[in-house]
């Protein structure tokens, strides 16, 4: 039992359970097809350690690469890559070595200094001296002590290294990898009755060997799971520090370049890679070549600007953009400037140039929601034809158009596209006074994908039991603001839970979107810190069923 002061983690349940049944499994004497069974399980821990391993490797590999395609760059993450790279394979070997070390004890065949030998048959799998003999001081054995503080100086090496820091160098003990890490890694006590049961003790004492092996193997993937964690942390943020501001472009957005006669033309102008606690000053002439410029020694250009030219400032927004708004007649009409600022470097002048068109007559087909037509929504449509009388609009690939308005979005005509159609893309023809006077073809794609929530969590999450059951079903709903239409409905008919129970993993088919009660009493039986996985997620869309990515989370 635990003391009230001292609850036990995940981890340490875990241990306590296993000790509490292989002490039970020598009281009824039971069965060799039992205990093999113990020993399948171990194999599956190896195997998940080896899979660990490549993972990892493919994440230093990728390590290696930045760092030589970018000398200098990357020194100090690839140096302490390397060094947590040994540091987990010493570790790893270290527990094989004990392992080894306790198949001697019951098998004196096995050579105890060749850590390959981990993975020997074992002969006495209820050998219940063999481990201790290794591990439990009382015992003779002096590895237990060892590898906890092995264990333990391993955890304050990971706990300090770079990845679990911000841009202050300050840990973050709030973030998910730093608890699953401080997780993994822990050695704690047990508290039996009030007696104090050390750790590396709770591992083979009244333990058949079978079950210590298995314990050391847990551990061993417990090590490889944090390795590849905080690896592929280093690789994120290694990607991270790509993202910055090192060149800069003068940029000119419009929504439109050409214009009809009598309407306003707007566009916006700010800097590429833009920094938006700048706010700069944007000069703006349509005296060409709009700004002068000096070739330094260095091969770079100083900008500035025309001596001849007259300049106009444009406002600014809160985000650093400069929002220009003119008219003029017909015709072409380029314009061009200067953004300048002051950094900590000295005065920046960023040069830009674009232009626009003003026409007399013209068509204009545009999808005023994006430029992609979704099947089974309603597409809004703005079609203009100046100068044209008795407009006409037809579209191809089996869309029908109406006139109307979606709300919410500008336009006159909506683009509806059934959800079986196999069509890849759409053409709008507009025809005016009897002849054709414009068209535009649009692709046609499914709505995206949906996410999976259980509660508002979603996968990858760590969930509490009590969202699940406030909660009980599954969710599907768009991730981001990305997706230009609004309130786009998903419903989930049907999914597959995973079901494990004493390493057997099963799996459970529910149609709709509930989550039934065994499941939900199954669920509440799991220990914090355990797993959930629902897969085979298939939803209805408006774009017809599709298959939604699984749902996997942590429970606490």
């Amino acid at each position: 039992m635990s003391g009230g002061n001292c609850p036990e983690t995940p981890r340490q349940k875990m241990i306590g359970m296993m000790y509490l049944f292989y002490t039970a499994l020598m009281a009824l004497n039971v069965s060799n097809e039992v205990l093999n069974a113990f020993v399948a399980v171990n194999a599956g821990i190896d195997q998940t350690i080896k899979n660990f391993t490549v993972k990892t490797q493919s994440l230093y590999s990728e390590i290696d690469k930045k760092a030589a395609a970018n000398p200098g760059k990357y020194d100090v993450l690839q140096k302490e890559a390397k060094e947590f790279e040994q540091r987990c394979n010493n570790l790893v070997d270290s527990i094989r070595l004990v392992k080894v070390m306790c198949l001697n004890k019951s098998d004196e065949t096995i050579d105890p200094t060749n850590i390959d030998n981990d993975t020997c048959v074992i002969k006495k799998m209820d050998d219940i001296n063999a481990a201790p003999a290794v591990m439990d001081p009382e015992a003779g054995g002096e590895m237990g002590t060892k590898l906890r503080a092995s264990i333990d100086a391993f955890r304050t090496y990971v706990m300090g290294m770079s990845v679990f820091k911000d841009s202050l160098g300050r840990v973050d003990t709030t973030s998910v990898i730093y608890k699953n890490t401080m997780s993994s890694l822990q050695t704690p006590d047990k508290i039996d009755d009030g007696a104090t049961i050390p750790w590396e003790i709770g591992l083979v004492r009244h333990m058949p060997l079978v079950g210590t092996l298995a314990l050391l193997s847990k551990l061993q993937s417990d090590i490889r799971n944090v390795e590849a964690e905080v690896v592929q942390k280093m690789v994120a943020d290694l990607e991270g520090l790509d993202i910055r501001i090192s060149s800069l472009t003068g940029l000119v957005s419009t929504s439109k370049s050409v214009v009809m006669s009598g309407s306003q033309y707007e566009a916006d102008i700010f800097i590429g890679a833009r920094d938006t606690t700048m706010k700069p000053t944007i000069y703006i002439t349509q005296t060409a070549p709009y700004y002068d410029s000096v070739k330094l020694d260095n091969g770079t250009y100083r900008y500035m600007k025309l001596a001849n030219a007259t300049y106009d400032t444009l406002p600014i927004d809160a985000e650093g953009r400069g929002h220009y708004v003119t008219s003029a007649g017909p015709g072409e009409h380029p314009y061009g400037g200067l953004i300048y600022w002051k950094a900590n470097t000295g005065d920046q002048w960023i040069p830009y140039k674009s232009s626009y068109a003003v026409a007399t007559s013209s068509t204009t087909i545009s999808a005023t929601a994006c430029n992609i037509f979704y099947k089974g929504l309603q597409n809004p449509l703005s079609v203009a034809a100046s100068g044209y009388t008795n407009i006409n609009v037809t579209a191809t690939g089996g869309a029908t158009i109406t006139k109307g308005k979606v709300a919410g979005y500008e336009g006159e005509y909506i683009v509806t596209i059934p959800s079986g159609t196999q069509t890849k893309e759409v053409t709008i023809n507009v025809s005016a006074d009897g002849k054709s006077v414009g068209h535009q073809t649009f692709k046609v794609m499914n709505v995206p994908s949906p996410i999976i929530t259980i509660g508002g969590y979603k996968s990858g999450d760590d969930v509490p039991k009590a969202a699940i059951k406030g909660s009980p079903r599954l969710d599907a709903v768009l991730e981001g603001g990305f997706f230009p239409f609004k309130d786009v409905k998903y419903t989930v008919t049907s999914f597959t839970y995973m079901k494990e129970v004493r390493g057997v993993t099963s799996s459970q088919v529910v149609s709709g979107n509930t989550i039934p009660g065994d499941i939900l009493s199954d669920i509440s039986k799991k220990a914090s810190g355990s797993s959930i996985s629902f897969i085979g997620i298939k939803v209805s869309s408006p774009s017809g069923p599709r298959n939604a990515p699984g749902f996997a989370a942590r429970l606490k």
